[in-house]
């Protein structure tokens, strides 16, 4: 989520969106920190996919 903070710049913010409704997002990012987003500050948004598992190594027998 691509949005203008107080002094005017961008930042970013990637993680799970947990609720939206008319006024705000919020987000849990990968560290498990929330973020309130007001909807009229977001300038841009894409999903991203979620990370595919691990791969195991095949065992040695």
């Amino acid at each position: 989520m691509r949005h203008r903070i107080a002094d005017g710049s961008l930042t970013d913010v990637v993680g799970q969106l947990l609720q939206i409704d008319d006024r705000e997002l919020v987000l849990r990012d990968r560290r498990g920190q929330q973020h309130r987003i007001l909807r009229s500050a977001v300038v841009a948004s894409r999903r991203v996919p979620d990370r595919p598992p691990p791969r195991r190594r095949p065992r040695e027998s």
